[in-house]
Formats: C-alpha cells, structure tokens, sequence
C-alpha cells in the first residue's frame, strides 16, 4: 500500500513540475519576455502582484498545458479502448471484408 502511495506521490509531483515548466515557457513565449530562468518564469510573475495583463497571460499559460494535456490523454484513451474492445464475431460470415479485417480475422483455412 506505501509504494501505490509513493508511486501515486511521485507521478502527481512530475506532473506538478511538468506543467509548471510548460505554462513558465507558454508565459516566457507570449510575453516575449527575455528572462534567464525561463523554466520558473510562470511562479516569480504570479507570486509579484502582477498587473491585469499579466494575469490575463498567467490564465492563458496556465490553461493551455491542461488543454493539450487533457486533448493528448483523451486520444491515447480511446485508442486503447477501440484496441482493447474490438468486437468478436462468433460466425465470420456475419461481418463484412472490413469488419472481419478490423477485428484480425483471416479467411484462411486453419483454425489459428
């Protein structure tokens, strides 16, 4: 149970860390900002009372990673569940050429 907990931890806090660094290079990119540290660009603007245009990016750069992340895990999602939930025809003759090779059923004569 510890180590579904230590595993559970470690991959929230890469995906913390992840997304930090993504909306810090997102923010960098639309404020055409020229900072040394890039990758924590994202935190020292938030956290110095920025202005209503700074929070405006700040919102846009935050959004965009949990979109495209969201958009990239949806997809990776549905193609597992179409892949794994292929339909099973009992009687071949009942599918179509293209149902038949969808599913990976061969019309050869041996039985495997």
């Amino acid at each position: 149970m510890t180590r579904a907990i230590a595993v559970g931890v470690s991959a929230l806090a890469s995906a913390l860390a992840a997304w930090f660094v993504a909306a810090s290079y997102l923010f960098v990119a639309l404020g055409r900002l020229d900072i040394d540290q890039p990758w924590c660009a994202w935190w020292l603007y938030a956290t110095d009372q920025p202005d209503a245009w700074t929070l405006l990016l700040l919102a846009v750069s935050a959004i965009i990673p949990l979109f495209v992340t969201g958009a990239v895990l949806t997809a990776v999602w549905r193609l597992i569940g179409t892949r794994l939930r292929r339909p099973l025809y009992g009687n071949s003759a009942w599918a179509t050429d293209a149902e038949m090779r969808a599913c990976g059923i061969r019309a050869g004569g041996t039985l495997f």
